[in-house]
């Protein structure tokens, strides 16, 4: 495995990239002396961190950081609200949470980027019935409620020298086909899709389906359904993207390739980086402080 990451930062990663073509020129354009076909800085991104570790001979651990853990939820949007009303909470995962809260789920895909082996944490917002196919005899996807076939798990837990505590489950997995991603924005600008920001997001974390619901100050009125693999927006916007994702697949390997050089001039002795994005700005900084992994799961990276 080349990376270990979540879609976060692979989405900071990418935003932060250039690319310059023959068409984004006009006729007698002034291209200027610094004109290139693509640079990793795009001085209108925010700033941001990400922690990175090496384990193994060449692993790289891509981990979100955040300034706070927490904070106040002022945002004016409606989808909590929207995903409330229409997604239940299945019932294996109702009968495993215990804090009576609203539980976070997450699938971790791998897949081969460019050569480079992925492997992707990304949050799920939700998914179709396990009693559904993607596709009805329509051709339009689904997501009226029904109560599919679960069987709770009564398997002992797995506990683990770090702390982690895994649930077995004789349930299936639930399809990739079958995920969604949900979004919400004003009917007054609903036929725009926002394809720079949705498209990597689906395309990162390889959830095929996104349900955009439009609403008039909080009341859904309409909710535009999108195929990654088939719709025409979709499918359109796909080799525009392309050159940046090649961008972004050279950028993690020079991440990589320096993070290893470092750690091999260390001499045996363990070191921690930070990859920061300020005033256009991308550095890689040897961080001081603990790592993003007890050393019991550092160590099955060994093996």
């Amino acid at each position: 495995v080349d990376f270990v990451t979540n879609r976060n930062s692979l989405r900071h990663l990418l935003r932060i990239l250039r690319c310059n073509n023959g068409g984004s020129h006009g006729p007698g354009a002034h291209k200027g002396k610094n004109h290139r076909r693509g640079s990793f800085n795009n001085p209108s991104s925010q700033p941001f961190r990400i922690d990175i570790e090496l384990v193994g001979s060449k692993t790289i651990l891509l981990n979100r950081w955040e300034a706070t853990d927490s904070e106040p939820l002022f945002i004016n949007s409606y989808g909590f609200n929207f995903e409330n009303s229409f997604t239940r909470e299945a019932l294996a995962v109702s009968s495993l949470d215990r804090s009576g809260e609203s539980a976070r789920h997450h699938r971790i895909n791998s897949y081969d980027f460019g050569g480079l082996k992925m492997v992707v944490r990304s949050e799920i917002d939700a998914c179709l019935p396990a009693s559904h196919s993607p596709l009805t005899e329509n051709g339009d996807e689904s997501m009226s409620p029904q109560t599919p076939t679960i069987q709770l798990s009564s398997s002992t837990p797995i506990s683990t020298p770090f702390g982690l505590t895994i649930l077995p489950s004789s349930n299936q997995p639930v399809p990739q086909s079958h995920l969604i991603e949900l979004s919400t924005v004003r009917t007054s600008t609903f036929p725009t899709w926002n394809a720079k920001e949705r498209y990597p997001q689906l395309y990162f974390s390889q959830v095929p389906n996104h349900y955009l619901a439009s609403h008039l100050d909080g009341t859904i009125d309409q909710i535009n359904k999108r195929n990654l693999h088939s719709s025409p927006e979709i499918r359109f916007y796909a080799p525009i993207m392309e050159p940046k994702l090649r961008m972004l697949r050279k950028l993690l390997e020079l991440i990589q390739m320096e993070v290893i050089r470092q750690a091999c001039q260390s001499r045996g002795t363990r070191k921690c980086f930070s990859l920061v994005y300020l005033h256009g700005q991308l550095s890689l900084f040897e961080r001081v402080g603990t790592r993003c992994l007890p050393d019991e799961a550092f160590a099955m990276f060994e093996i």
